[in-house]
């Protein structure tokens, strides 16, 4: 997402040659004299004519002017990547290693409600720029349509002849407009698997008439596209001025009169061995914010808390990112934020990352109301355009540059949430949950074995994931929502009909949990009941309204369909049959739908819809109605992972954590409220037969001794669960060290 030419991994013997008071950095002579002269007539068309005499086609003459597309596509046996592409990565640091997840979703629509509502977002918006440097913003007010004619027009620009794209080929990164292939082409360094298209935009672009005359439409659809992601970039500056404590116009201000917009499109070509190359280097941008979005091919990766993610796409939203000049402007109370763009075999992809930084002459230094005093600033001032000349010219990666601007006599702060008051939950941080495209266990024996692979890393570390593309048509998600909103707006005694406190009874509504006992109560009232694809207990579902037994059913069979689908792959992820765990479940297996209303409660931090727990089945799949609520438990801090319309929330339960032995976990996971709206959620759990016996997969485990649980029948487990006071996953170390029936 670098707005300019990426930095090099391998230093270029370089000159320095003085010039008044700038230093230059005089090209090294590494062309061959012959390969010069047969280049192109651009001047510099010949500095970028390359030999691959490595390749694995000696015979081959390939000028790296011409690009990687190019390359690619006149190479169709390729079947290596060429020498000049291998780039150093290390072993633990290759692209296919990285974790499947996400960055905070938050829903920029909150930033026009209630004060409440705005003052919510805010935080969320500051929350993600503290702690990930990168979230996703839903409900953005830029039209869809002008989001597919700018991705439909850019992919129309990559495809045009060479010579109509060689007409912007340049390698000064200050030119208004620039056609190129990977980063510093002047130096000696392993090239990036990428070609790119550079221009400035602005509410007035002072170059439009440098923009590309063909595709001819071209202009007319950038010029519209950017003027709408600049007014997006204005209301999250404006949010994160607040976020800081700033005036709302801060940032924007600092700028300059208009600031810079710099659009960057990216076309990463299929490439025969993604994990010996990069379409971009890690690296951090060193504009103040930019709004990225792309054709559907994920290839985002970042870097959080030391580890590679891979962020999925997730439709109609936009990837937003802080560059090292709002980190510097916040003092480094905010980051920006390492990350790279990985290839893959399959398909190109296509991205178009748009930034906005300060005019070239703004001075960058930490903004004065937050410094009180000139030794708390963490970062020595620098020129914008000086900032930005380095930055390119550098071949040092990641964030070299900003974090060697600071003061080394201090550290950044890091922030570090209060064990004591860590557990309330406006103190949760904002963030998201991998997300996996299900289409993918349909594709290609590669595509569904990458899908398999997700879905297990996301299992492994997590125990929750979110699933895009999973089959269910939404008419019947709109409609089992609706109905259940209309039997909660039931009149008391109509609800009362179905009232038990027995957690076996095949339907059941109430409220909280365990309420023949002493302890506090949830904020949540609920129905619940058994499904299956032949519901034994569909005569005793309620008849009240009176369609929901037809839409209840219709979608309980559509969801157990996609739960078999996602045992199977989990199966194969943990390399067994694909049939085993849907085998292990008995005849049928347990389907349980529970359906929560969590009324507008007037102090959120005082209670929870629901305490912190883990499941008990095999599988849960949720949806919501678009109201946040649900927080999970990773690595000992919760989370709040928002609502994306049209997507389902799949979490493990506690029998999958010991089908697996340990190697997959079910999560501790809760139910927050709000004072603004009601939210309701579905949940369907997915689990064995009542009698079956709960334990480790027989193949996971060679010697009995290597068990991590013991026996247990399922539906012991549950009663057991259910009638325990203690929250959290107590239930199951209690349970299986205390109350488990061990079978001999």
């Amino acid at each position: 997402m670098c707005m300019y030419n990426a930095t090099r991994p391998i230093a270029p013997k370089t000159k320095n040659v003085t010039l008044g008071k700038e230093k230059v950095v005089k090209e090294h002579r590494f062309f061959r004299k012959n390969l010069i002269n047969k280049a192109s007539s651009h001047p510099t068309a010949k500095l970028m004519a390359l030999i691959v005499t490595s390749s694995p086609f000696p015979t081959m003459e390939i000028d790296y002017k011409k690009g990687v597309k190019y390359l690619v596509e006149n190479s169709k046996k390729m079947k290596m990547v060429p020498s000049q592409f291998v780039l150093p990565i290390p072993e633990d640091e290759r692209p296919s290693l990285a974790i499947e997840g996400s960055t905070p979703v938050i829903d920029l629509s909150g930033l026009n409600g209630t004060d409440e509502q705005r003052l919510s977002t805010i935080h969320a918006i500051s929350s993600a720029c503290a702690h990930w440097g990168f979230f996703m913003v839903s409900n953005h007010g830029i039209r869809t349509s002008i989001m597919d004619e700018m991705l439909k027009v850019v992919e129309e620009f990559f495809n045009l002849p060479l010579e109509e794209k060689m007409r912007y080929c340049s390698e000064n990164v200050m030119d208004p407009v620039i056609y190129g292939t990977s980063f510093n082409t002047t130096g000696k360094h392993a090239l990036h698997w990428r070609d790119f298209f550079r221009h400035y935009g602005g509410l007035v672009p002072q170059s439009y008439h440098f923009w590309p005359d063909n595709p001819p439409t071209y202009k007319q659809v950038a010029k519209e596209y950017l003027k709408e992601v600049w007014q997006l970039k204005i209301k999250i500056f404006r949010a994160i001025s607040e976020g800081l404590g700033l005036d709302p116009d801060f940032i924007e201000r600092s700028l300059g009169d208009e600031g810079t917009q710099m659009i960057a499109s990216n076309y990463y070509p299929t490439c025969p061995e993604p994990n010996k190359t990069l379409g971009l280097a890690p690296h951090s941008d060193q504009s103040g914010l930019t709004i990225l979005m792309d054709n559907g091919v994920p290839g985002l990766q970042i870097k959080h808390n030391q580890t590679w993610y891979s962020v999925p796409h997730v439709p109609g939203t936009f990837v937003v990112n802080l560059g090292d000049y709002l980190e510097i402007l916040s003092n480094g109370k905010y980051k920006s934020v390492e990350h790279r763009a990985v290839v893959n075999a399959e398909a190109a992809r296509v991205s178009i990352a748009v930034g906005h930084g300060p005019e070239m002459d703004t001075i960058v230094q930490p903004a004065s109301p937050l410094i009180k005093e000139k030794s708390e600033s963490k970062y020595r001032s620098i020129v914008y355009k000086d900032y930005v000349r380095a930055q390119q010219s550098t071949t040092k990666r990641g964030k070299y540059l900003v974090d060697n601007s600071k003061n080394m006599k201090m550290v950044p702060l890091e922030f570090v949430l209060p064990i004591s008051e860590g557990e309330r939950p406006s103190m949760a941080i904002d963030g998201s949950i991998p997300i996996i495209d299900m289409s993918g266990l349909n594709g290609p024996d590669e595509q569904r074995l990458s899908t398999i692979h997700a879905i297990s890393s996301a299992c492994a570390h997590w125990g929750f994931f979110r699933v895009t593309n999973h089959g269910i048509k939404s008419s019947i998600m709109d409609e089992m929502l609706k109905v259940i909103e209309e039997f909660f707006n039931l009149p008391l005694e109509e609800k009362m009909r179905y009232y038990s406190e027995n957690v076996m009874d095949p339907v059941r509504y109430g409220t909280s949990l365990n309420t023949t006992r002493k302890h506090n109560l949830h904020w949540r009232d609920f129905l619940r009941h058994y499904g299956g694809l032949v519901p034994q207990s569909y005569h005793l579902w309620t008849d009240n309204p009176p369609t929901y037994k037809h839409i209840a059913k219709e979608y309980l069979k559509e969801v157990w369909q996609f739960a078999t689908k996602i045992f199977g792959a989990i199966s194969e992820g943990l390399g067994l049959d694909p049939n085993y765990i849907e085998s292990s479940l008995g005849d049928e297996g347990t389907q349980i739908i529970a359906a929560n209303y969590y009324p507008a409660c007037p102090e959120p931090n005082k209670t929870l819809g629901l305490a912190p727990h883990s499941d008990h089945g095999g599988l849960t799949i949720l949806m919501d109605n678009g109201i946040h609520g649900l927080q999970i438990k990773h690595n000992h801090i919760w989370y709040s992972v928002p609502s994306i319309p049209g997507t389902f929330i799949v979490n493990l339960g506690d029998y999958l954590e010991v089908l697996s032995n340990g190697k997959y976990k079910s999560v501790e996971h809760r139910a927050v409220v709000n004072a603004e709206a009601a939210r309701i959620s579905i949940a369907v759990g997915h689990g064995p037969e009542m009698n079956a016996i709960v334990q480790p997969a027989s193949p996971l485990i060679k010697e009995k001794s290597k068990s991590k649980y013991r026996p247990i029948v399922y539906k012991d487990y549950i009663r057991g669960q259910q009638s325990t006071i203690k929250r959290g996953k107590s239930a199951l170390h209690e349970i299986m060290n205390n109350m488990c029936k061990v079978l001999s």
